[in-house]
């Protein structure tokens, strides 16, 4: 089956079936049209960065305020390369969004010279209901992308989960001379929870303005985290379909 806008856009997802595995190598040229969803990752009080050229970094999401959130230092492109018939992702390339928009391989570098097996990563829910939060787990070493005190690492085993939360969105490449970006801003008072930061009120006051997404505070692994449905819209908010 799949989805049907005008009629099931906030229909939750089925549970994942097999699919095609995706091309080896892709090409990396221009996308349909349209705008294309991008998301802070987050685990364990960092997200993801990409500050020091082909290099994965992190900071501490506490110090990201506003606008910075959707820096392209700060924020990504998640490109679905395989998904089950009811488009929820099962592997994905995580794209930063600075032109070129490299892609973070299997030793934590970034690159764009052509996909291969060790630029996609396995997308496990931690929720069967949801689309965030989840785990990557790099298809060609089976190592899970984790962050270990504030370093993004590589293990072994499932670390802290990620929680992917919706950065606003871009024009496709063959749009970028009139890029713009929805107009989501969060300051301090947004974001602050009881006795100051709080990371689940900062990713839920990201959801909030998204109609039709449900986004609420749950316990995975005793952490507690935004659980958000895995419905159409709440996939479209943080995925790109090149599948």
């Amino acid at each position: 089956s799949s989805f049907h806008p005008a009629k099931s856009r906030n229909r939750p997802l089925g549970k994942a079936q097999s699919a095609e595995r995706p091309r080896q190598r892709a090409s990396t040229g221009a996308l349909m049209g349209g705008s294309e969803s991008r998301c802070n990752i987050i685990s364990d009080g960092y997200m993801l960065a990409h500050i020091e050229a082909g290099r994965l970094s992190a900071r501490e999401d506490r110090t990201v305020m506003g606008k910075d959130r959707q820096s392209c230092d700060n924020r990504w492109k998640i490109e679905v390369w395989k998904k089950d018939a009811n488009q929820l992702p099962l592997q994905v390339i995580i794209r930063n969004d600075h032109h070129p928009q490299k892609a973070i391989n299997k030793s934590l570098g970034l690159d764009h010279e052509g996909w291969y097996l060790g630029h996609y990563w396995d997308v496990e829910y931690a929720d069967k209901d949801c689309v965030s939060p989840v785990h990557f787990k790099n298809n060609e070493t089976g190592e899970y992308l984790v962050m270990e005190k504030g370093v993004p690492s590589l293990s072994k085993t499932r670390g802290p989960v990620w929680q992917l939360c919706p950065a606003g969105s871009a024009a496709t490449p063959t749009q970028a001379t009139v890029m713009a970006l929805s107009p989501l801003t969060l300051g301090p008072a947004a974001i602050a929870g009881v006795g100051g930061f709080s990371a689940v009120a900062a990713i839920s006051a990201a959801w909030a303005p998204i109609a039709g997404v449900a986004a609420a505070a749950g316990t995975v692994g005793g952490e507690v985290v935004v659980l958000v449905k895995a419905t159409e819209k709440a996939v479209e908010s943080l995925f790109v379909h090149k599948c």
